[in-house]
C-alpha cells in the first residue's frame, strides 16, 4: 500500500521563483483580443486573422518554439501580468520554482518541465517562460509566432476556448524554447502579445491534463475511531478495489485500532460489488485536533488529472501509543475520476 505525505508536490522538484519587477511590467503592451470568434475556422482563414510583423520590423531570430502551456493557479494576488521570465542555466530554473511555489499550484506536468531544463539541456537552448493571467481555466494556446527584435519580442497567440466557457482569474505558465543566445537580454526590453480569440462549438469542448475542476463526494464522508497502537505516522491511501480495502486494514491495523470502529464496514458497506464497482475509496488516519469533532473534507478537486484534497480539524503529525485518531473515508465516483491518477491523492490539513 501507498503511504503518502501532505502535499506531494513539494517533493518533486527543488526549485525558485525569481520575482517579477514592475520595471519590466512598464513596457510590456498587450494588444486589445483580436475578435475572430468562429466555428470550426479552416486553417488558412485563422492565418489570415492574425497580426503581421510591420515591414520596419527586423526580426532577428523567430526560431522560438512553444514547448508547453500550463494552468498554474495564483493565490498571490499582488503579482503582476505579464511578464517574461529568461534562464540560462539550471539554477536560475530552481530559483524561480522554489520562490514561485507557495504563491503558484504548479502541477506535475510543469515540475517535470522545469526539472527536464538541466545544465546540460540550457547549454545548448535557451528557456523562456510568459505568464499571463487570463479569465478561464478552459482556454488553449496556440503561439503561431515569436519574433525576437532588437526591440523586444512580439508574440502571437491564439486563445482557443469554448463557447460558454466558465470563467475565473487562471494564470498560465507559457514555455518556449530557443537555441542558445537567442533570448540574451530579453529581459531588459519590451514585449509586446497580439492575442486572437477562437471560439469553439459548444460542443467541442475539450478536457486535457491542465484543467481544473471541482468534484463532491457521494455520499457524506464518514469517520472511524482508531487510535495509535505506538509510534505511528499518518496515513494517506487511495483503495480502488476490495483486495486493496483488505490489504489497507491488514497492513494498518498493527499501526492503528483499525477493529474497533471500521472493522465492521468492511464487506458490508465496503464491499466487493455494490462499492468498488462504483466508486473509489479516499481513505486518511489522523489525529484529531477536537476529539473527532468537525473532522470533514473542505475541498475536493481535480487539477492535471490529480486529486486534491484538504481536511478540516486534523494535525498531521507523528502519533505514539493511544493517541486519538480518526479513519475519514471518502467516496468518489469512478465515473468523476475518468483517466485521472488513482495511485495516490494529494491533501492539505487545516
Amino acid at each position: 500500500m501507498k503511504r503518502i505525505l501532505a502535499l506531494l508536490l513539494a517533493v518533486l522538484v527543488c526549485i525558485t521563483l525569481c520575482s517579477c519587477k514592475d520595471d519590466k511590467h512598464d513596457k510590456t503592451d498587450i494588444s486589445s483580443v483580436t475578435d475572430s470568434t468562429t466555428e470550426n475556422v479552416p486553417d488558412n482563414v485563422v492565418s489570415q486573422t492574425l497580426p503581421q510583423p510591420d515591414d520596419e520590423t527586423v526580426v532577428i531570430n523567430t526560431s522560438a518554439k512553444l514547448y508547453g502551456s500550463y494552468l498554474t493557479m495564483c493565490s498571490d494576488e499582488s503579482i503582476e501580468y505579464p511578464y517574461i521570465k529568461v534562464f540560462e542555466n539550471y539554477g536560475e530554473v530552481s530559483e524561480y520554482y522554489e520562490s514561485n511555489s507557495e504563491s503558484f499550484l504548479f502541477g506535475r506536468k510543469f515540475t517535470l518541465a522545469c526539472a527536464s531544463f538541466n545544465d546540460s539541456f540550457l547549454k545548448e537552448n535557451d528557456v523562456m517562460m510568459l505568464v499571463l493571467s487570463e479569465d478561464s481555466s478552459y482556454i488553449n494556446h496556440k503561439v503561431t509566432q515569436v519574433a525576437v527584435t532588437a526591440d523586444g519580442v512580439k508574440f502571437e497567440i491564439e486563445r482557443h476556448m469554448p463557447l460558454e466557457a466558465p470563467k475565473s482569474n487562471t494564470q498560465y505558465h507559457l514555455i518556449f524554447t530557443a537555441p542558445k543566445g537567442t533570448f540574451d537580454g530579453v529581459e531588459d526590453l519590451s514585449f509586446d502579445i497580439n492575442m486572437t480569440d477562437i471560439i469553439d462549438k459548444a460542443d467541442d469542448q475539450t478536457f486535457d491534463a491542465e484543467r481544473y475542476r471541482m468534484i463532491y463526494p457521494e455520499f457524506y464522508p464518514f469517520v472511524y475511531r482508531a487510535d495509535a497502537k505506538g509510534e505511528a505516522e499518518t496515513v494517506v491511501d487511495t483503495i480502488n478495489s476490495y483486495a486493496e480495502l483488505i490489504s489497507f486494514y491488514e497492513q494498518y491495523n498493527d499501526e492503528y485500532d483499525l477493529e474497533y470502529k471500521f472493522k465492521k464496514h468492511v464487506g458490508t458497506l465496503y464491499d466487493e460489488k455494490s462499492f468498488f464497482n462504483e466508486y473509489v475509496l479516499l481513505a486518511i488516519i489522523v489525529p484529531s485536533k477536537n476529539m473527532g469533532e468537525g473532522i470533514s473534507v473542505d475541498e475536493l478537486f481535480i487539477y492535471n488529472l490529480e486529486i486534491y484534497m484538504s481536511v478540516e480539524n486534523t494535525s498531521p503529525a507523528v502519533v505514539s501509543d493511544n493517541t486519538e485518531c480518526y479513519v475519514l473515508a471518502t467516496a468518489v465516483a469512478k465515473s468523476d475520476l475518468d483517466g485521472v491518477n488513482l495511485e495516490w491523492f494529494n491533501i492539505s490539513f487545516n
